[in-house]
């Protein structure tokens, strides 16, 4: 019996960093975030925010002692795998993958160091200039890192009125992108 719940466990874990994987990449691709006054549309651009979603994300599962964390791994490697994906469509050779892989890993680790430090410290200010050192090759305009932290702190405070089963499961709610409509 335990064999199999723990195969049942492996199979819901693996399904729950699908659906969280999926969420993030929907959510970073929203169409508010692009465009004249937001967020440039490239690769970069995407990047920055799928990062900065999962970042979000990875945070509240650590909080939820000891499943998040394994949730939030399995989550992560799924991240790495569809970034491998993405650079083999984008035609680099199989020498060079490793090495891709290697530098974007430690992009996102970075970011997540900075991002975590900011809203540790709990001053928007140092969300704003954690955001503008990470988005300032992909922003139309300097008000932009102010505009996603206003965001950011939204998505944290949704986050942590979201029940641990329902993450658990991989089901995000995320709020409206009110920030960049106006």
């Amino acid at each position: 019996m335990f064999l199999l719940d723990r195969f049942r466990r492996k199979r819901e874990n693996k399904a729950a960093a699908e659906r969280l994987l999926h969420s993030i990449s929907v959510q970073s691709r929203s169409a508010e975030f692009y465009g004249d006054s937001g967020i440039a549309d490239t690769l970069d651009g995407r990047f920055e925010l799928i990062v900065l979603h999962a970042v979000l994300i990875f945070r509240r599962l650590r909080d939820i002692k000891p499943n998040g964390e394994t949730l939030a791994d399995l989550t992560f490697h799924g991240l790495l795998n569809q970034l491998d994906y993405g650079l083999r469509e984008d035609g680099a050779s199989d020498h060079t993958i490793a090495r891709k892989i290697r530098t974007l890993a430690e992009s996102y680790l970075g970011r997540a160091r900075a991002y975590d430090s900011a809203l540790e410290s709990g001053d928007k200010n140092d969300l704003i200039t954690a955001l503008d050192r990470n988005l300032t090759n992909v922003i139309s305009n300097d008000n932009v890192p102010n505009i996603v932290s206003v965001y950011v702190l939204e998505v944290v405070a949704n986050l942590q009125q979201q029940t641990n089963e329902s993450l658990l499961i991989g089901q995000i709610d995320w709020p409206e992108l009110v920030a960049f409509k106006k």
